[in-house]
């Protein structure tokens, strides 16, 4: 297949820096899968209108979307994106491991947790400061995951619809 447009969210350089990000805007360290969703919106932000927040988050929605440029053009289902995304997903990561910057105890665990030591200051700095221009948006990402579980029904892959989660064992 042959990209004839720029997609950041299919760029491994631009995928270490959205981690890195989700890494440091988050509370608790994500699961992989939940840190997979946060990385789908922030690189498609517009397409948070067709998640099933719960009570009292989906009015924090225009607000975070405020300054996202317009998508125009057909493109293909959340799901399917996600699916070209997770390639590209797991490089990253494992750059991250590789280089000491995620944690690869908690990683063997299935989170994702920075290690704060190994990343330099200067891309931290930059990360960082990505979070604060956009901090409506990463607020709700970082909300949303926070609040409602991973699997299961009503879980995340069920309310955003970027996965398979009937055979889910809750």
């Amino acid at each position: 297949m042959i990209q004839l447009a720029y997609q950041p969210a299919y760029d491994p350089f631009h995928t270490v820096m959205r981690m890195i990000r989700i890494a440091d805007f988050m509370v608790t360290p994500p699961s992989v899968g939940q840190a997979r969703i946060a990385d789908f919106y922030l690189s498609f932000p517009e397409r948070l209108d067709d998640v099933k927040f719960p009570r009292g988050m989906r009015g924090r929605l225009r607000p975070a979307l405020a300054g996202v440029p317009p998508h125009y053009g057909a493109a293909p289902a959340d799901e399917t994106v996600l699916r070209k995304m997770r390639p590209i997903q797991d490089a990253a990561m494992q750059t991250l491991l590789g280089n000491g910057s995620l944690d690869h105890d908690a990683f063997e665990a299935g989170t994702v947790a920075l290690d704060l030591d190994s990343v330099s200051d200067l891309l931290l700095a930059r990360a960082q400061a990505l979070n604060a221009e956009g901090k409506p948006l990463v607020e709700l990402i970082r909300d949303l995951i926070a609040a409602v579980p991973l699997e299961g029904v009503d879980g995340l892959k069920h309310r955003t619809g970027l996965g398979e989660y009937r055979y889910d064992a809750v």
